[in-house]
């Protein structure tokens, strides 16, 4: 069960562009009838959808969810009501059962500044680096000590990080794996080109006094602790996501977001986490598209369900412990901590044992503070059939490598969510189109800030759904896009990668 549950975050179409469009214009020029008076935005669009069957996907911020309108229309077409409703500054598609309320080619607000980007905040910025060999630590830890504010560096070790001007007599802490923590009060920082030097740390299962202690024993062990070492209350998280897509070298795709998560207690609560948006822009390459038009659905959604802990996934759970072997490594230092690294592998063919990796389990608290993860041999040639919903005739798509990452953060004596990764790598090929790519898909979550919230749920037209395709929803990239908020500083290639194109350029490639 736990097999076919998280595999369905890798969905994704591999198909035409016109999908959807003959059925899209037939529900636009339906017509209804509303009547409505000094009502949000929102819940006018949810009256609409009930009407009709369809929902609505958009950015909260972009289309002004909580400004309150009249609307009063007697069997009249969708599509003019929406327009009345927005003025004509978006355009609408149609994907299965939503209308994705997108910001047309024509409109020239700046829905940024709805959530006032001149807020007054620090930028500190800088580079994470191994104090041996002087090589950049990438996905490094960056955040203020004693508060949820953080970000992580890149894959070259560079990082952002936004905290308010009140926060400037706190202390900096920067962490990673096999690194000893480092910390920095803010007002020693240097502003410009600061670099941070970590110095690498290890220790021998020896010195740790290791007994005769088995790691299967170990991992039931952090199970059952999942209680007391996890928070069980409800919490608001901001977070910040990116998602692209690779064919061979080229960046074909890059999408971004600030969303809130919910996230319910670990205990005694059969309420799922829900995501929805804050804001979010993409890159302007999907004319490279030549050949395929790929899209994955519901990644802001799945991978909330990379938290295994909550989500209960069969290599931690005791019922399934059996199918697995699990061994000691090492144990090393995780911020500080020593912590059991424990591998693990199927013992079986079996669609509840169907991953393969490591484990990282704080030997003092005994949680799980990182897991990294993928499926095994087995367990993908097992997935296949369900990774690939739709693809063109002739073309052969071969899943080759699906892994996980998800890592957690310890605060007041609890662990929360911090960040997760999938990573998707497959080949894809067509004789008669004369196609032979390797398409890479990589989607990260970070967690920024969270705070506790008695909020139960989101409104459903704000809510990410497991069929929503992310860059169908998102608007085009803006430079100062994020304001306050933060986010994984982009790498060298990625900066490339979302850098506008040139209009000279882009009149080339049309």
């Amino acid at each position: 069960m736990g097999f076919r549950f998280l595999i369905l975050f890798i969905s994704f179409l591999l198909s035409s562009y016109l999908y959807g469009q003959q059925e899209g214009n037939l529900i636009l020029q339906s017509e209804i009838s509303i009547r409505l008076t000094d009502q949000p935005v929102s819940t006018v669009l949810d009256s609409i959808s009930r009407q009709i069957g369809y929902y609505f996907s958009y950015d909260p911020v972009l289309v002004q969810a909580n400004r309150k309108i009249n609307v009063s229309f007697s069997k009249v077409s969708l599509e003019k009501i929406l327009n009345a409703i927005f003025k004509q500054q978006f355009v609408y598609k149609i994907l299965k059962d939503q209308i994705i309320i997108t910001k047309g080619s024509n409109f020239s607000g700046n829905e940024g500044a709805l959530r006032n980007p001149e807020d007054d905040f620090l930028l500190l910025s800088g580079k994470v680096i191994d104090l041996d060999n002087n090589s950049p630590i990438p996905y490094a830890s960056v955040s203020i000590w004693n508060r949820p504010v953080g970000t992580i560096s890149n894959s070259d070790g560079e990082f952002d990080l936004k905290i308010l001007d009140e926060q400037k007599d706190d202390t900096l802490i920067f962490s990673c794996v096999g690194y000893q923590k480092y910390f920095l009060p803010v007002r020693d920082f240097e502003f410009e080109k600061n670099s941070i030097y970590l110095r690498p740390v290890s220790i021998r299962i020896k010195e740790i006094k290791v007994k005769a202690i088995e790691a299967r024993e170990i991992v039931r062990k952090m199970f059952l602790k999942i209680a007391v070492n996890y928070p069980d209350e409800s919490f608001l998280m901001t977070s910040f996501y990116r998602e692209t897509l690779r064919q061979d070298d080229k960046y074909m795709n890059v999408s971004e977001a600030v969303m809130d998560i919910l996230k319910t207690s670990y205990v005694n609560d059969s309420r799922g986490d829900r995501t929805r948006f804050v804001k979010g822009r993409k890159n302007n390459q999907e004319l490279l598209f030549k050949w395929v038009d790929f899209k994955i659905q519901g990644g802001p959604y799945y991978i909330t369900l990379l938290d295994i802990v909550k989500t209960r996934e069969t290599f931690l759970e005791p019922k399934f412990l059996n199918q697995y072997k699990y061994e000691i490594d090492e144990v090393i230092f995780y911020r500080d901590r020593p912590t059991y690294v424990i591998t693990f592998k199927p013992v079986m063919k079996s669609d509840d044992s169907a991953y393969q990796g490591k484990l990282y389990i704080d030997r003092e608290t005994l949680a799980l503070v990182q897991a990294n993860f993928e499926l095994s041999k087995s367990g993908l040639k097992s997935a296949r059939k369900l990774m690939i919903k739709k693809k063109p005739r002739g073309f052969k798509v071969r899943p080759e490598e699906v892994s996980y990452q998800v890592t957690y953060k310890l605060d007041h004596g609890k662990w929360f969510f911090n960040t997760a990764r999938a990573h998707i790598l497959f080949k894809v090929r067509s004789r008669n189109d004369k196609i032979n790519s390797i398409y890479t898909s990589t989607s990260d979550l970070l967690i920024t800030d969270y705070t506790k919230t008695d909020l139960k749920r989101f409104k459903r037209s704000e809510t990410f759904h497991p069929g929503d395709i992310f860059t169908e929803i998102i608007t085009d990239f803006d430079e100062k896009f994020w304001g306050q908020y933060n986010i994984i500083k982009p790498d060298e290639d990625l900066r490339k990668a979302i850098q506008p194109r040139p209009d000279k350029l882009r009149s080339e490639v049309q």
